[in-house]
């Protein structure tokens, strides 16, 4: 539950963003460098990406599909999005590049660190394929792969950080089975014990609750009671 709940209040931020960026699209005022190249395309992509959030939202929901396949789906559709909509802004400098990078951290989060690695490759890739799709079609000067490369740095760089991270926490959560083992295993021992005694033992609290007894505690009240 504490995983679909993070993947629920992740799906809530891409609505607000969704709706932002609609908004920044019907708007008539320019709103920063979003949709500086082509108006008509961040308007499309800004409107469509509205009802697949809420079909995620729906999904998660209900539980229609498994938890990974889910997270897959939307970790996937906001690399392409947001690089689709870094190519309709003119590129790196637009500020929608912070929108991957927190797509490569909530990957690690919801999936694992080397989930986080996989997005954050990915993301890079397309990228770099969004630049040089833009060059050979002269909408761009020939350059700007230093920028690119600074930028894939810093998407393997949050992978790294939330790789770690999340090795941090599954050994924490081992060590905490572990623990819970133990414990579960001196219980048993302490109660193997206590049946081994030839006298009975019968803890109660105040309100005349049982905590402990043993098999010859519960023979001599049969006895008595008899």
């Amino acid at each position: 539950s504490e995983y679909w709940r993070t993947l629920f209040y992740y799906n809530v931020y891409r609505f607000c963003i969704a709706i932002f960026l609609v908004t920044a699209s019907l708007t008539p005022l320019q709103v920063g460098s979003l949709g500086g190249t082509n108006a008509y395309l961040f308007s499309l992509a800004s409107i469509i990406y509205v009802p697949i959030v809420l079909a995620c939202g729906l999904f998660i929901y209900k539980i229609w599909y498994r938890y990974i396949t889910i997270c897959r789906l939307v970790i996937f559709t906001d690399v392409i999005f947001f690089t689709f909509l870094i190519y309709t802004s003119g590129g790196l400098g637009s500020g929608l590049e912070l929108m991957l990078v927190i797509t490569v951290a909530a990957a690690g989060i919801l999936m694992g660190g080397r989930s986080a690695m996989g997005t954050a490759a990915l993301a890079t890739l397309m990228l770099f394929g969004e630049h040089t799709y833009v060059i050979i079609n002269q909408e761009r000067k020939i350059g700007g792969f230093t920028a690119m490369g600074f930028m894939g740095l810093g998407l393997f760089a949050t992978a790294f950080f939330i790789y770690f991270l999340s090795m941090r926490r599954r050994l924490s959560q081992e060590e905490l089975i572990h623990q819970k083992i133990n414990i579960h295993n001196l219980n048993h021992l302490n109660q193997y014990i206590i049946n081994r005694l030839p006298y009975g033992i019968l803890v109660i609290d105040k309100n005349y609750n049982v905590w402990l007894d043993n098999s010859r505690a519960k023979t001599l009240l049969r006895i008595k009671n008899s």
